[in-house]
């Protein structure tokens, strides 16, 4: 059976090599997150919790990794950084 971190990782995983999003933030790196995209996870805690809308947006946004940094739209921001030097990395 192989231990896992407070992340639910398994040891050797790339957060265990300096690699995950926290680190790279850590390091001045840059993230941002595609606000519409968010609205989904908003939804579903919505109807999982059965809290109202408000709520539901607290808890999406404190889910995010800190430092990231919420978009209005994530294609729009995408274009706008690689208009601005920015290097698009898609990890999926």
């Amino acid at each position: 059976m192989s231990r896992s971190n407070d992340r639910g990782d398994k040891p050797g995983a790339a957060t265990d090599r300096g690699y995950g999003l926290s680190q790279f933030i850590a390091r001045g790196g840059i993230a941002l997150a595609c606000g519409l995209a968010l609205q989904r996870y908003v939804r579903l805690c919505r109807d999982r919790d059965s809290v109202d809308g408000a709520e539901a947006q607290k808890r999406a946004t404190a889910a995010l990794v800190p430092g990231v940094i919420l978009q209005p739209s994530g294609v729009f921001s995408a274009v706008r950084a690689g208009q601005a030097g920015c290097v698009y990395v898609k990890a999926s």
